[in-house]
């Protein structure tokens, strides 16, 4: 729920008069924007005086749905202003719920039950208590989630703002413990041990715990064996299927006459093979990636030319993070397989990011989309613009219904409407939003445009129109191929555009196919895939706190 999306009149102004008292002047408002939001103030807001500024900076950051972000950066700069714990106390039960939102423990613990605990946990005479069953419930790689971890340890803070940050542990980043309990009882469990046994709370959160070992079928009281029969009920599997999805975001910024673009990249771990992903969460919350030699942790800015460098590198920290032993005990996978999703601007959706380089040591480099042979999978494009946090949630929001509705007739058994371009002069006075109208997905057999305003036009007609995918050769002169437009049609098929993995398997094969052949110019030198499935997103890119 965000803070200002409902009951405005009577969030805004104190939230406003907060902010004012808080940060006086436009330099200490700035020097908590630039870390809390990522982008300076003046890129945000402006006015004619210093209260219209905090006003406008208002209305910008409710647009993009991070006010609870902006609240939480605000107190930890100043965490002694009253105004600011005022308004934390008073729209608690708001921040409880924004906490609670994409909660990945939702198939186990109803939204009663959390709320239940959350009520208990206010009662607890101490918060320092909490922090430390907390602490001692999450694994080691916890305080990676540096805002929500140092929120829930840091003592100068509202206690409002760290049972936020202990909520976001416990219910997205750390769902589960390694015998697949929920984290949230294990924490109960140890807090539960470090209270008075003799308090209210203590009571009412042993009554907690006993109904949430009974709702999930486990013994009543702790039990050595109790992780081993919760995991013995799950479903074991070899293969984890996880993304790397990297993001090239369009700054203002320049490098001569180039602009620069800021290249995050996260981790997104889908499913164990063999056990479909029905609920569209992930097996674990995404994890944001950082170079080993960044020590700030801090995203990566370049011009676009470098962004296959840095894509390099990040694929190289993705495979050792995923060959982590504690990573594959929490999981319970023996392998796994990485696809690489590239999030671009509209202006840069046309480039071959299947032909980027991998280097490997003391061999030479290969594809991006032919990758390392049973560790990689391939290689998705994915549209940047659609899911930019600056953009709105209407844009967003209109996307993602377009693709509830696609799934939603592909589910009658309804086959896609395909937008398919044969030949470019038989769109010669059209215009393509028109032309793309009502259609699902746009598939292009006779390459795409030569001029890069074309290219654009074509990708942006797509985005605005919410065509969900799109399938093209950037050539259509090919070796070994007869008619392209028969051999793109099995990346359009339902079955493939549902199961990623089939998907991905298909691109690989083609892939793989060119490579052999060392002709440059099959199929798989050319062949792009787009699928932009709006639940699945880095954290970057998501509404959520991160």
């Amino acid at each position: 729920m965000e803070l200002l999306e409902e009951y405005i009149d009577t969030r805004f102004e104190p939230l406003q008069n907060a902010l004012i008292e808080a940060f006086p002047d436009e330099t200490k408002l700035n020097m908590m924007v630039l870390p809390t939001l990522k982008k300076p103030l003046n890129q945000l807001a402006s006015g004619e005086d210093h209260t219209e500024v905090v006003f406008n900076l208002l209305i910008a950051v409710n647009a993009q749905g991070k006010v609870v972000d902006l609240v939480r950066g605000a107190h930890r700069k100043n965490p002694d202003r009253q105004a600011l714990r005022q308004f934390c106390q008073i729209h608690r039960q708001a921040l409880f719920e924004h906490a609670c939102t994409n909660n990945q423990i939702q198939q186990l613990l109803s939204p009663k039950q959390i709320q239940t605990l959350i009520n208990i946990l206010q009662s607890v005479e101490t918060f320092d208590v909490i922090a430390a069953a907390a602490t001692s419930a999450l694994p080691p790689d916890a305080s990676d989630r540096e805002n929500a971890f140092k929120d829930l340890t840091n003592q100068e803070l509202d206690p409002v703002l760290r049972l936020y940050g202990l909520l976001r542990l416990l219910l997205h980043w750390f769902p589960k413990d390694s015998g697949g309990q929920p984290r949230i009882l294990v924490f109960s469990e140890s807090l539960q041990e470090k209270i008075s046994s003799t308090s209210s709370s203590a009571q009412q959160l042993q009554t907690w715990i006993t109904e949430i070992r009974s709702s999930l079928g486990l013994p009543s009281s702790s039990s050595s064996d109790a992780s081993d029969k919760f995991q013995s009920s799950l479903v074991k599997a070899g293969t984890l299927e996880a993304s790397l999805m990297i993001t090239a975001q369009p700054t203002t910024q320049q490098q001569g006459t180039e602009p620069l673009y800021r290249v995050n990249a996260c981790l997104y771990f889908d499913q164990l093979k063999g056990q479909p992903n029905l609920d569209n969460q992930p097996l674990r919350p995404p994890y944001e990636l950082a170079l080993p030699d960044d020590e700030s942790n801090a995203p990566i800015e370049c011009v676009f030319d470098d962004v296959p460098n840095q894509t390099d590198k990040f694929v190289k920290v993705a495979i050792d993070y995923l060959n982590n032993k504690a990573l594959r005990q929490e999981l319970g996978y023996r392998s796994f397989e990485l696809m690489v999703e590239v999030f671009l601007p509209v202006q840069r959706l046309h480039k071959d990011v299947d032909q980027w380089e991998l280097s490997r040591h003391n061999q030479v480099p290969i594809p991006l989309g032919r990758g390392y042979d049973r560790i990689m999978s391939s290689v998705l494009i994915r549209s940047f613009d659609r899911f930019d946090p600056f953009a709105g949630a209407v844009f967003k929001l209109a996307f993602q219904e377009a693709w509830d509705e696609w799934q939603e007739h592909l589910s009658q058994g309804h086959p896609s409407k395909v937008e398919h371009v044969e030949k470019w002069d038989d769109y010669k006075g059209k215009q393509l939003e028109a032309c793309f109208y009502d259609k699902h997905i746009l598939k292009v057999s006779c390459g795409l445009p030569e001029q890069s305003t074309g290219k654009e036009a074509l990708f942006r007609a797509m985005i605005n129109n919410n065509l969900v995918a799109a399938v093209w050769s950037r050539d259509c002169n090919l070796e070994g191929c007869d008619c392209v437009t028969m051999a793109l049609e099995p990346f359009i098929e339902p079955e493939s555009l549902k199961n990623p993995s089939r998907l991905m398997s298909r691109l690989k094969q083609v892939r793989n196919d060119a490579w052999k052949t060392s002709q440059g110019n099959r199929l798989g030198d050319h062949l792009a895939v787009l699928l932009d499935n709006p639940y699945r997103l880095p954290m970057c890119l998501q509404d959520n706190d991160f």
